[in-house]
């Protein structure tokens, strides 16, 4: 259980990083959109 445990804290800490990471880029585009028109 323990091991099992370990492997998804670990798959789940790049996928939120990554999630993360998408949100802010979309956020950042969606603001600079309406600076650059």
């Amino acid at each position: 259980m323990q091991n099992n445990n370990a492997d998804v804290s670990k798959l789940r800490v790049p996928q939120l990083t990554t999630l993360v990471i998408y949100h802010c880029y979309s956020i950042i585009s969606k603001l600079r959109v309406p600076q650059l028109t």
